[in-house]
């Protein structure tokens, strides 16, 4: 299981915390953060503590899996943050959190992270 952590500014009651408390709720390894209230946690992270410096406010949010950055100015889409977390189907289905299906799977969206090479979704094996 992967452990992510989004630092923000001015975390509120949004769909994306909404969605990280679901996903906590079976399980997941997942936190946010409100970089401008949680300064003990910018400080333990050195890698979001140099972003910060050099670049100031403008470069919330970010995201981290396992203690990589791996998108930093704007949120992960919902259905990566579900993949990035790596729980099974059946806890995401028992969280209550409705999955989208992808470009790969005939919907509108293209270029989806969740499709394979074969342009199978992932999201629903």
């Amino acid at each position: 299981m992967n452990t992510i952590q989004i630092f923000d500014l001015n975390i509120k009651n949004d769909d994306l915390q909404i969605l990280v408390d679901k996903l906590k709720s079976v399980g997941a390894q997942i936190d946010r953060y409100n970089v401008l209230l949680a300064t003990d946690e910018l400080d333990k992270n050195i890698k979001i503590k140099r972003l910060y410096d050099a670049y100031g406010e403008k470069i919330f949010p970010v995201t981290m899996v396992n203690g990589e950055i791996v998108k930093v100015e704007e949120n992960l889409e919902p259905e990566q943050i579900i993949m990035q977390t790596k729980i099974s189907m059946k806890k995401i289905i028992q969280a209550g959190i409705e999955i989208k299906k992808c470009g790969g799977c005939g919907c509108s969206k293209s270029n989806c992270a969740s499709c394979d090479s074969k342009k199978h979704c992932n999201l629903n094996n």
